[in-house]
């Protein structure tokens, strides 16, 4: 298990409230602007960090960083913004699909988790590990026991280490 894991923010699943989802579903990909926060943020992630995919006032997915790159070319999915969104992440989904999926609510990570950032409507990454470093809010622990119990809530199987490393 990684020591560094990370909440991204999709705002919804449903492709006609936020149609950039389609990249998530078809290519596992996500990005996010070049700002200064995003940056900080994105850096901190590798190769089989823990990701939690939240959206619909819950996390509805799980995987791991396959790929972390820096790209301006266009992302056909990103309809509003092609190219706005160049600190990407692809990820290997453990669930591709939010059917049947318990989520874990907004108001349990505020409640039962402790993480009260979303109380916030609007966040794009946040990141769990060593608190130290630039762009890490949480400690991993608190994100550990988030994994965990989404995990479990779904019968869904962690992956070893050298798999979630794979690129496909």
């Amino acid at each position: 298990m990684t020591e560094v894991g990370c909440i991204m923010m999709i705002f919804s699943f449903d492709r006609a409230k936020q149609p950039h989802v389609a990249s998530i579903f078809e290519e596992s990909l996500w990005g996010f602007s070049d700002s200064t926060p995003h940056r900080n943020q994105w850096r901190n992630l590798e190769l089989g960090s823990r990701v939690l995919i939240y959206g619909d006032k819950g996390i509805r997915m799980a995987g791991y960083v396959v790929e972390r790159k820096r790209s301006e070319e266009p992302v056909k999915y990103w309809i509003n913004n092609a190219t706005g969104y160049p600190l990407q992440l692809k990820v290997r989904l453990l669930n591709k699909s939010i059917v049947n999926i318990h989520a874990i609510t907004r108001s349990e990570l505020i409640s039962s988790y402790d993480v009260p950032m979303f109380k916030v409507a609007r966040f794009s990454l946040l990141v769990f590990g060593d608190t130290s470093r630039l762009g890490v809010t949480y400690g991993i622990e608190k994100f550990n026991r988030i994994w965990t119990d989404f995990l479990n809530r779904n019968q869904l199987r962690p992956e070893s280490l050298a798999r979630s490393r794979e690129t496909k």
